[in-house]
């Protein structure tokens, strides 16, 4: 399970990402990037994942996507050098409609693809 501490929780740092307008996408997935951290801040980054109810209807459905990203960002992401997340104070994850029904392990590659991507 992905810790609170590096889980955007409230609608305002959702909100501050979207405004900064950074964005890198694939097929499956939008990333918007959040502020750039300064020298100083060591505070860890902050990541939220957003499913559309419009795309998937059914509330077990999301949760699951919602899960297994999580899981996905905690043991292949985290705390890697090789992905430069380390760098933004928040990231979100907005999952488009053709993620819904593929299989983990294509799930699991494209979104480390759009993780590599991030420069």
């Amino acid at each position: 399970m992905l810790l609170r501490k590096y889980r955007l929780t409230k609608n305002s740092a959702f909100i501050n990402t979207y405004l900064n307008k950074k964005i890198v996408s694939n097929d499956f997935f939008v990333l918007y990037l959040g502020k750039v951290k300064s020298a100083q801040i060591d505070i860890s980054t902050k990541v939220g994942f957003v499913i559309s109810k419009k795309n998937i209807k059914l509330a077990s459905k999301r949760n699951k996507i919602k899960r297994q990203l999580r899981e996905i960002y905690r043991n292949f992401v985290l705390n890697k050098e090789i992905y430069n997340i380390n760098k933004y104070l928040s990231l979100v994850f907005i999952v488009k409609a053709q993620c819904y029904n593929k299989d983990f392990l294509l799930i699991k590659e494209k979104f480390l693809e759009l993780v590599s991507q991030i420069d």
